[in-house]
């Protein structure tokens, strides 16, 4: 994230003077302001039809058309829930799963479970003060691993809904013992659309005055423009995860096998209705009074 929070203090350190445009010509570099703490949003728009807002911690993505007299921009939909596997030959006797989660989205968990059988909450109710990795361990192969997400949205009263709670079922090869579960925070996997026009140098979005275009796409800090042409063409959670991606888990002297990638394992999503829970959790990160 060191390389999001550089581009925010370059966008923010830029002129705001704004040469003359053309009606059509949106590409460039935006900043939203907001009353965030944190400060405000960065908008990158490219010519060729990709956009990402960058905000203290993360990077959004997604792609925009022109409808008629406005432009519509739709964000990419990351899934919630992730899993990769890997043999690893230091591993003994056992199999391991790291998790990544989210602790706040109530994920929990079922290790070659039946339809019946119980899920695990993955961390502990009011869970803080985390401290990751978090490593599960038993010596029994997985062949199958399904979490369930509880769907949290929040809705006015008298709201027609569609909630659904899902399943989502990994069955990995048995003789992987390395396996790492992630997801990213809720936002990225809300998915959505908004709407702008773009008038006199000006972005005017929903709810939002104008916001004057900083930069025009080609003058942004080579560096940057790299970062983003990269992040616009590159899935987040790719096929195969190797060791120059983020979402790798680190180790500080990595060995052979700490450098062995991972294979992404496709999950089958299975709506329920209910499900039973077991007391308890599989991690339990709480602070001390």
């Amino acid at each position: 994230m060191k390389k999001v929070l550089s581009i925010l203090f370059v966008f923010s350190g830029m002129a705001l003077g704004v040469a003359q445009h053309s009606v059509e010509d949106i590409s460039g570099a935006y900043h939203i302001s907001s009353n965030d703490p944190h400060g405000g949003s960065d908008m990158i728009i490219s010519p060729d039809h990709h956009f990402a807002i960058a905000f203290f911690g993360g990077v959004l993505k997604g792609t925009w058309q022109k409808v008629g007299d406005h432009y519509l921009f739709t964000y990419h939909k990351e899934p919630k829930v992730v899993l990769y596997a890997r043999y690893n030959s230091s591993i003994q006797d056992s199999v391991k799963v790291r998790v990544g989660l989210d602790a706040n989205r109530g994920f929990a968990i079922r290790f070659n479970g039946s339809e019946n059988d119980a899920f695990t909450a993955i961390f502990n109710e009011a869970a803080n003060c985390f401290t990751y990795p978090y490593i599960y361990s038993q010596r029994n192969a997985i062949e199958q691993i399904e979490i369930y997400q509880q769907d949290l949205r929040t809705y006015v009263e008298s709201e027609i809904t569609n909630s659904k709670n899902y399943i989502f079922s990994f069955k990995p090869n048995a003789t992987y013992n390395e396996l790492l579960l992630t997801g990213l925070p809720k936002g990225y996997s809300q998915g959505g659309t908004f709407q702008a026009r773009f008038m006199e140098g000006q972005l005017f979005m929903e709810d939002q005055g104008g916001i004057p275009k900083r930069s025009e796409y080609k003058d942004i800090n080579a560096e940057d423009l790299e970062f983003f042409e990269q992040y616009f063409k590159n899935e987040i959670f790719p096929e195969v995860l190797d060791s120059n991606n983020e979402q790798f888990p680190y180790a500080e002297n990595p060995t052979d096998q700490d450098l062995v990638p991972f294979i992404r394992i496709r999950p089958k999503m299975m709506p329920v209705n209910t499900i039973v829970m077991n007391p308890g959790s599989l991690f339990y990160s709480i602070c001390e009074d």
